[in-house]
């Protein structure tokens, strides 16, 4: 995982909300936006979870609308890998990551 500098970690996040990650059990998790990556926290049972996924690595972002506990945002990553979660308030995430990230596709998956 790729560290952080001072000034890095006193940033202001530019959108925060609660997200859930069908792959993991976790407790008050919270997924923070920052202009050049996603900052996902929370608690597991083996102890604190913390995960950072740089904006540039982002190719695609895809939003599901009118899922309730289902995965509502896919971001397709340029390795070819994908990470699904449950955001809430999945639209804005998508608007946002959209805004900040260059040279993101906006077709939809083949």
């Amino acid at each position: 995982m790729p560290s952080l500098t001072n000034d890095a970690l006193n940033e202001e996040s530019l959108l925060s909300s609660r997200f859930r990650d069908p792959d993991k059990r976790l407790f008050f998790a919270r997924a923070s936006l920052f202009p050049n990556r996603i900052e996902f926290s929370g608690f597991a049972f083996s102890g604190m979870y913390r995960r950072l996924l740089l904006l540039k690595h982002i190719e695609r972002v895809e939003w599901k609308v009118g899922q309730k506990s289902a995965p509502n945002i896919i971001l397709w990553l340029r390795d070819g890998k994908k990470q699904q979660l449950w955001l809430n308030g999945a639209g804005l995430w998508k608007y946002m990551i959209e805004a900040n990230v260059r040279n993101l596709s906006r077709q939809l998956p083949p």
